[in-house]
């Protein structure tokens, strides 16, 4: 990378207090969009989401089948993306 490229890849990833604002508003939208969903697909996309963790990870924790915890991953996924869209087209 060319010396005077830095400069101008520096000031895109510092963080300001603009970019900082931004990300807390994006992160209080998604926290409300999986507190609307119900509570074991919140449960469930929170542990893989947040923490990680597989769907058998999930699964096992839960002590529900695998693909009872793969549908509770996908639907709050899907749920939260609508949930998401919906708030940025108002």
């Amino acid at each position: 990378m060319a010396p005077e490229d830095l400069e101008a890849l520096v000031g895109i990833v510092t963080e300001t207090p603009e970019r900082r604002a931004l990300a807390d508003d994006a992160a209080e939208r998604v926290r409300r969009a999986v507190a609307a969903l119900p509570r074991e697909q919140a449960r469930a996309l929170v542990m893989a989401g947040i923490y990680g963790m597989t769907a058998r990870e999930v699964a096992a924790f839960e002590d529900v089948p695998l693909g009872t915890a793969k549908t509770r991953i996908r639907t709050g996924t899907i749920k939260v993306r609508a949930l998401l869209e919906s708030e940025e087209t108002r």
